[in-house]
């Protein structure tokens, strides 16, 4: 492990650590994987990355419920998860997920 994977896992907690962890088992198709990532975030502030590696196991509707948990307490990771995460990038056109880059104050030109 490189020195700055070191720092960020201690800096939070082992959680950076379970959220790249989710995303590689994602990638690799291990559905297990992701799930063991999301147990190890279970109590975590960081309900955007929840969101994430909810939409890769296919829980839709729980996924939505935290990102909107993810607005209501202002989570700094919100965006980058929004707008960075290419796996999301399918559920864009949907009109939850639309309504839910409006109400955080996305510009429209911004949303597609």
């Amino acid at each position: 492990m490189t020195l700055s994977v070191r720092v960020s896992v201690r800096v939070a907690g082992g959680q950076a650590r379970s959220w790249n962890e989710g995303l590689i088992a994602s990638a690799r198709g291990d559905t297990a994987g992701v799930r063991r990532a999301l147990k190890a975030l279970d109590g975590d502030p960081r309900y955007a990355q929840r969101a994430g590696l909810l939409f890769l196991v296919g829980a839709r509707d729980s996924a939505y419920a935290m990102l909107d948990r993810a607005v209501a307490e202002r989570d700094p990771d919100l965006l980058q998860v929004l707008n960075a995460m290419p796996a999301l990038y399918p559920f864009r056109r949907e009109p939850q997920f639309q309504a839910l880059l409006a109400r955080i104050g996305m510009p429209e030109r911004l949303r597609r």
